[in-house]
């Protein structure tokens, strides 16, 4: 579960409607939440902060894009991206390589996705006032620039080689692998 559920699951928990009208990336954890499934339906966890991306959870495996040589230093694109095995390591100590980069292909084509669908339904800017309107389709324009660091050429190519944008009611977090 991603802190984005929480709207989904407390909207449908409290028995409203989930707003159809623009792309909710949360999904309702309810049956998870209540043990009625065992799986939670999310793979993929896409970690950013501001516009950066930071890191990407798939499955039991996290690849972080960016790092920082300390507390105080600043984030800077990774030569090659750091992947780890949670299962296996879940305080992050030691990372893998080969045989497993391998998971760096759903991963960055889980990113390309969220990519795409910047396209579709740009993010609100901070400080933009309410009430929101949000632009008709054809108007949309994303407004930020998304920082991906060394994956950026392969989601780039993933991206481009789709000729349609994602369906808008199908966020990342709806895909299974």
């Amino acid at each position: 579960m991603h802190e984005v559920d929480f709207f989904t699951t407390l909207v449908t928990a409290a028995g409203g409607t989930v707003p159809t009208d623009r792309q909710i990336d949360g999904m309702d954890m309810s049956s998870f939440l209540l043990g009625a499934d065992e799986d939670s339906g999310r793979d993929m966890v896409l970690c950013l902060q501001g516009n950066r991306l930071q890191a990407a959870k798939w499955r039991q495996w996290k690849v972080h894009l960016f790092q920082q040589d300390d507390f105080y230093s600043t984030w800077a694109p990774t030569n090659v991206p750091i992947l780890y095995n949670l299962e296996w390591d879940p305080r992050e100590e030691h990372q893998v390589d080969f045989p497993h980069a391998w998971v760096l292909h759903p991963v960055a084509a889980g990113a390309g996705a969220f990519l795409k669908s910047l396209a579709v339904e740009p993010p609100i800017r901070p400080g933009t006032p309410d009430p929101y309107v949000p632009p008709e389709p054809g108007e949309l324009q994303p407004q930020t620039h998304l920082q991906i660091g060394p994956i950026m050429q392969y989601i780039t190519t993933l991206v481009r080689s789709h000729d349609e944008p994602p369906d808008p009611g199908h966020g990342i977090e709806h895909q299974s692998g």
